[in-house]
């Protein structure tokens, strides 16, 4: 799809230091893929994205318009969707 679309793709460069940015403000240089957070944190962001990569596997690229679930994800917003997972309270970043 890309060539027939005339673009390509751009590899992710992560040699290098990141820079995390905690809720409260403080910003921390971190090496790697995984965020410096609490186990807690690092353990509910590594179930959202199997939720999340599951979801996008299921309704698939081509037509996800025509997925039996495409009006319901459509009409909310990605906060209540995200609200209606948390099997456990989680703080709100505002």
């Amino acid at each position: 799809m890309l060539d027939e679309l005339g673009l390509y793709t751009v590899p992710r460069h992560r040699d290098d230091y990141s820079v995390y940015i905690a809720p409260y403000g403080k910003p921390t240089s971190y090496s790697g893929t995984s965020f410096p957070v609490d186990h807690t944190t690092a353990t509910e962001m590594d179930r959202l994205i199997e939720v999340l990569d599951a979801l996008a596997a299921e309704i698939g690229a081509e037509a996800p318009w025509e997925h039996a679930k495409a009006r319901e994800l459509d009409t909310v917003s990605f906060e209540q969707w995200l609200g209606r997972l948390r099997p456990r309270r989680v703080t709100q970043i505002r």
